[in-house]
């Protein structure tokens, strides 16, 4: 081998060895946002309270989340958590109706509710002249004991309605809400967050109250604030109001646990009036707490995400695949990641079974490259920081604070991904892309 060569492969494995130490960099905790410990406190009643100054951002952010998602729900009660959800936001909402006309009359204000599988969370941006206002609102939140009969009957009509809709949902429509559904196969009791129709229908005023309260409260609730703020000042503020709520002797049940299932399984749905039949592979994934899903997430991006992913890329060169979608829900509790392909007819769906499987066999054998595994754990790293943004950081570790034991997990999460290697990554793949742990569905006309 002349010197040229052996000076050109010297630099091409230094830089590959460069990309792949540097792909994911580890911050130390004055770097890394997402490290909290020294921006944390809790109150005697137990609320979880995160305070981070930024003057870099205009507004401030403030959220406040309930560890009640729809994993919490129990049998004969489908639904009930985000009922729960619904009353809480609408009563506030029209009980501060003139508070919220103001702070949302400023320049970039926001407010927005979400509700997921464990959370329950409240994200206000605003201007800091409305701080008191917004603290008084989330104060409220925590303080409800009783329940407007006339918010209870509306919100159960919005729900019925809701329930009406999804039956008279297009079939080409109901392909993906199907195959996003597939999750009541893996688990012991998994359901819609809306609920069951039947359960919701005979809804009472008094079971809502009672989750209000046990769940409601300030033992179950984190409260996250990031922007130009006085840190002392907001500490003694949030001290003053917040501290006045006893403590709730309630301890959450937890949802389900996160295991695999036995075997393979395959579904089939017929939809006489698709344009196109799909076929759709689905993997479950452990909850974003889990040890394994930094790993499992970089799987996620590797195979699916995108168009720069190994589907991704398949389904533009691609002459037979009519449209492909991808997803990944997790959002804490039991969850999936897949893909789903629309074909001209359905005999392709072993062709398309038969590329699938090779390629995760070629993740389960290693054999992919360095780059490739470098570029799809920069994308996972690079989704990571849309949650720094103002409208997502606090929602995000306001939810994490309730996912994780202890605040200085949340830094450790976000620094783990650093340190998934080649074979972490094909580990993580021999685990959570096995047969045992996928389900196929096939929708055909």
């Amino acid at each position: 081998m002349g010197f040229l060569q052996k000076i050109t492969g010297f630099i091409i494995v230094f830089g590959l060895l460069f990309i792949f130490q540097y792909s994911g960099v580890s911050l130390s905790a004055d770097d890394n946002p997402f490290d909290v410990k020294n921006d944390y406190f809790t109150l005697d009643n137990g609320l979880r309270v995160v305070i981070k100054r930024d003057t870099k951002d205009r507004n401030i952010s403030l959220t406040a989340a309930f560890r009640f998602g729809a994993a919490y729900d129990i049998k004969g009660k489908e639904g009930f958590a985000h009922y729960t959800f619904m009353v809480v936001d609408r009563m506030i909402s029209r009980f501060f109706k003139d508070d919220y006309q103001k702070i949302l009359s400023e320049d970039g204000a926001i407010y927005y509710p979400q509700f997921d599988r464990n959370t329950a969370t409240f994200t206000t941006i605003f201007n800091k002249s409305n701080l008191d206002s917004v603290l008084k609102i989330e104060l409220q939140r925590m303080f409800l004991e009783t329940i407007d009969p006339e918010e209870f009957e509306s919100v159960k009509r919005l729900k019925m309605a809701e329930f009406l809709k999804w039956e008279n949902q297009q079939p080409e429509n109901l392909i993906r809400y199907n195959m996003n559904g597939v999750n009541n196969i893996f688990w012991e009791y998994y359901h819609k967050f809306e609920g069951k129709e039947t359960d919701v229908q005979v809804a009472r005023i008094q079971d809502i109250e009672r989750f209000v309260r046990w769940y409601y409260s300030p033992s179950n609730a984190a409260i996250v604030i990031k922007g130009p703020v006085e840190k002392s000042q907001i500490v003694a503020k949030i001290k003053e109001l917040f501290s006045v709520i006893p403590k709730s002797n309630i301890i959450p049940s937890s949802p389900v646990a996160f295991a695999l299932s036995l075997d393979i399984i395959r579904l089939q749905y017929e939809e006489p009036q698709i344009k196109n039949p799909a076929i759709s592979f689905s993997y479950r994934v452990p909850p974003v707490n889990h040890q394994d899903y930094p790993a499992v997430k970089i799987i996620y991006n590797f195979l699916f995400a995108g168009k720069e992913s190994r589907f991704g890329k398949y389904s533009e060169a691609s002459k037979i695949i009519q449209d492909y979608y991808n997803t990944m829900t997790d959002s804490g509790g039991p969850n999936l990641m897949g893909a789903v392909f629309y074909l001209p007819d359905s005999t392709y769906f072993d062709s398309i079974t038969d590329i699938v499987n090779e390629n995760l066999k070629e993740i389960t054998d290693g054999k992919f490259s360095d780059e490739e595994f470098i570029r799809a754990k920069r994308r996972t790293q690079a989704h990571n920081n849309e949650s720094l943004s103002p409208s997502n950081y606090t929602n995000t570790i306001s939810r994490f604070l309730l996912l994780f034991p202890k605040p200085s997990d949340i830094g450790a999460w976000f620094d783990s991904y650093s340190g998934i290697t080649r074979q972490s990554f094909i580990d993580a793949g021999r685990v959570y892309l096995a047969n045992i742990n996928s389900c196929i569905v096939y929708s055909i006309k």
